[in-house]
């Protein structure tokens, strides 16, 4: 009995020393947005407010995303952004607003811009991978035909997850909660729901 319980104890060993990830390869992605967290606690705004239209900007200096790190060896391998991170941006935004029940095709009312500053995304791998995600996002509320806005936020997502090493699933998730958590500071903001009910002097 003891030995065929010190032979699974070696099998064991044995199928988990496989799993550890000996390489790495340069990776890009390109995540489509889909929501991360459902219990995300979206606050509906009020009725009154809507919005004319959004711009999303990349206004990043540094493009590069971030780094796969393999901890066994320390080697890294570039993490790179495949698509437009303006795409993927709208389609968070667009949704979070549904959420917030604020609508985005009303004429006469405020345009919401925001600007891209800081997006990254790391990846440590031995066995698991833990991914660490991070976006900055200036918003800005500005009045139709104003080069100028009336209020400013600056909004910080940080997320983490840990699961299968390089795969873009995980990648997606780590980035969609990055979004979402970032977005959420907009939405909940009373002051937004504010200059989005009228008060955004011309």
């Amino acid at each position: 009995m003891l030995r065929g319980f010190q032979l699974a104890v070696v099998g064991a060993s044995l199928i988990l020393a496989g799993c550890v990830v000996t390489t790495l390869e340069p990776t890009n992605v390109a995540p489509t947005y889909k929501v991360a967290d459902k219990a995300l606690g979206v606050v509906p705004a009020d009725s009154c407010a809507s919005l004319s239209k959004v711009v999303i900007e990349d206004a990043r200096t540094q493009k590069e995303l971030g780094t796969r790190t393999l901890v066994q060896t320390g080697a890294t391998q570039p993490v790179s952004f495949k698509s437009d991170p303006t795409v993927w941006v709208r389609e968070g935004t667009t949704q979070m607003l549904q959420r917030a029940k604020i609508d985005t095709d009303v004429a006469g009312k405020p345009v919401l811009r925001l600007k891209i500053s800081r997006l990254a995304l790391n990846e440590r791998v031995n066995r698991l991978a833990t991914y660490d995600g991070r976006l900055d996002i200036t918003a800005e509320v500005m009045t139709p035909g104003s080069a100028n806005p009336c209020w400013t936020i600056a909004l910080r997502g940080i997320s983490e997850n840990i699961g299968s090493a390089g795969t873009a699933e995980n990648y997606e998730k780590t980035m969609n909660l990055a979004l979402e958590r970032a977005l959420l500071q907009l939405v909940n903001n009373s002051e937004f729901s504010n200059k989005l009910c009228g008060v955004c002097p011309r």
